[in-house]
């Protein structure tokens, strides 16, 4: 299989059919898969897929859970089942605008063996949650990063992304701990092989309300973001340590100015010491 197309549902009811339908209007001169793992939706978001399942037999593969398992864990599951060359993913709220997207990207990947990724621009569909403005992944990249790039901010939307598939083994089972399942994946990929961007908006990244990371405030965001890369630096090789160091001091730095700003100065003086204290030590 030359591609397989990894999807993570959860009561995405409202969402599927727009995700699945551009799925399926793809064009390409080759065959691919679509695996949806569904973590026990309790709306009819497994009712539509499974009707689309039917309507084109071969197509989809289903994982079902009878219990909730969590995002990341259904995530692992979802792209530990693909099989196919390269891997696209797109959450269930998510969706595709352009039917080469896919054709596109394989192509650039097939024609140059040195990038284990390729992505795009997406656009942005708020649905009552405060927009980004720290690290926006919609942000202008450069047209090939690297892992010391990707290590600073993610700035790869999950919708936008091709990679090349069995770079590395299952998914890390203490990858489980994060919060999010994508930029662990995508620094796993890009230690591999550097990353291809290419500037259009392909795909519709929607943050609602009730998503997982979306929802929560920027604040929170950084401080968990500073968690993340303090203990996943540790999944990689030495030589790395003082990317990851850099990026922590970075957050850091923003974390302290977002909290005086928004009149937390307590808190803010605590990141102001937990930073100078950082910076001591790794220094």
């Amino acid at each position: 299989m030359k591609l397989s197309i990894c999807t993570i549902t959860y009561n995405h009811g409202n969402y599927i059919r727009d995700a699945l339908e551009s799925f399926l209007n793809q064009n390409t001169n080759f065959e691919y898969e679509i695996i949806v793992s569904d973590d026990c939706s309790t709306d009819n978001t497994l009712q539509i897929v499974e009707s689309f399942a039917l309507k084109y037999p071969g197509k989809f593969r289903i994982i079902r859970h009878e219990k909730n398992i969590g995002m990341i864990p259904n995530f692992k599951e979802a792209i530990d089942a693909c099989t196919g060359k390269y891997v696209a993913i797109c959450e269930g709220d998510d969706y595709w605008t352009e039917p080469t997207k896919l054709q596109r990207q394989v192509d650039i990947l097939e024609s140059h063996p040195e990038y284990s990724i390729c992505f795009h621009k997406a656009r942005l569909l708020f649905d009552g949650v405060e927009p980004f403005d720290f690290g926006d992944i919609n942000l202008a990249t450069k047209t090939v990063s690297s892992f010391a790039d990707l290590v600073n901010g993610n700035f790869i939307h999950t919708p936008t992304v091709v990679y090349r598939n069995h770079l590395f083994g299952e998914y890390p089972q203490q990858f489980l701990k994060y919060k999010f399942g994508d930029w662990p994946l995508h620094l796993l990929n890009a230690e591999k092989g550097d990353i291809y961007f290419i500037p259009e908006e392909l795909a519709v990244y929607r943050i609602t309300q009730s998503g997982a990371w979306s929802a929560k405030s920027r604040i929170h965001k950084i401080q968990y973001t500073v968690k993340f890369l303090k203990e996943i630096s540790h999944d990689f090789p030495v030589k790395y340590r003082s990317v990851f160091d850099q990026a922590i001091k970075n957050y850091l730095r923003y974390l302290t100015k977002l909290q005086l700003r928004s009149k937390r100065f307590k808190d803010g003086l605590l990141t102001l010491f937990g930073y100078i204290k950082f910076s001591l030590f790794k220094s």
